[in-house]
């Protein structure tokens, strides 16, 4: 019996030093990571590389502005729609190490409620 509650115990502790190290490192990977499939899907550095060459060639006035016009408008678009990616990841990473924080509080506020009432 002794050696069940050492190892809840030690389960217990464990979650805390896991979820704080591992699985932050974890989740801080799966974040770049898709952030960078993101930028790979969306173009933004071949559009922003080929941002003043005209398309198909052309060599008028004309259609140099609207080929500026247009990968300025897909460059600007993708940028405020990474931004949002990240924004969110950003926001799952702060939710995830405060979850333990708010749950663990609750729980004590909880209990110090139910046997001090």
């Amino acid at each position: 019996m002794r050696f069940i509650f050492i190892d809840l115990l030690w389960e217990g502790i464990y979650f805390f030093i896991w979820w704080y190290t591992k699985g932050v490192l974890r989740l801080v990977y799966h974040l770049k990571h898709h952030t960078d499939s993101l930028v790979r899907s969306l173009n933004l550095k071949i559009v922003a590389k080929y941002l003043f060459v005209p398309m198909y060639g052309l060599t008028d006035i004309w259609s140099r502005v609207i080929s500026f016009v247009l990968r300025l408008v897909w460059l600007i678009g993708a940028i405020i729609i990474t931004i949002i990616y990240l924004c969110f990841g950003l926001i799952a990473l702060s939710v995830w190490v405060s979850v333990p924080v708010v749950v663990g509080y609750n729980i004590i506020y909880q209990w110090l409620a139910l046997y001090h009432s």
